[in-house]
């Protein structure tokens, strides 16, 4: 199973979730616009805010023995964003696959909700003891195909 987003996919899909993203001083590099890396930062506490709101906060995800590490990560930027900008990071796709594979794709708006960047986070679900591989627990991959949609 391919599971992956294009960019037509991740400007036009419905934002299942907007978490907002206020550009702080420390988000930015001395040209003034976001440093590249932060992006993945604030796909992170979209993927945060996303499974509190499917009933499956990370924390509790992480006392059951299960993590959700990153093995792919990745930003198309379209336009920069400013310090003192309001951004939000809309949770715009979800692909789940076989072996604990999971896909989120993202796209980062302004605050006149025009693209800014859009992204995608690969996780393979482990094992907190072991990091072995292991499936998604049935519960979080309804509700997180519930929220976003997708397979």
């Amino acid at each position: 199973m391919h599971l992956r987003f294009t960019r037509d996919e991740l400007l036009r899909a419905r934002a299942a979730i907007r978490h907002p993203w206020p550009v702080r001083l420390q988000d930015v590099d001395a040209g003034g616009v976001v440093f590249f890396p932060r992006y993945l930062e604030a796909f992170n506490d979209a993927m945060a805010a996303l499974l509190e709101r499917c009933g499956h906060p990370l924390p509790d995800l992480v006392k059951s023995g299960l993590l959700l590490p990153v093995v792919r990560a990745e930003a198309q930027y379209l336009a920069p964003l400013r310090f003192g900008e309001r951004a939000a990071v809309a949770v715009v796709g979800v692909h789940c696959g076989r072996a604990g594979r999971l896909a989120l794709g993202y796209r980062v708006e302004r605050a006149d909700g025009a693209p800014a960047a859009v992204g995608q986070t690969d996780h393979r679900a482990v094992s907190a003891a072991g990091f072995e591989r292991t499936e998604l627990p049935g519960p979080l991959r309804e509700a997180l195909l519930r929220a976003v949609g997708g397979g």
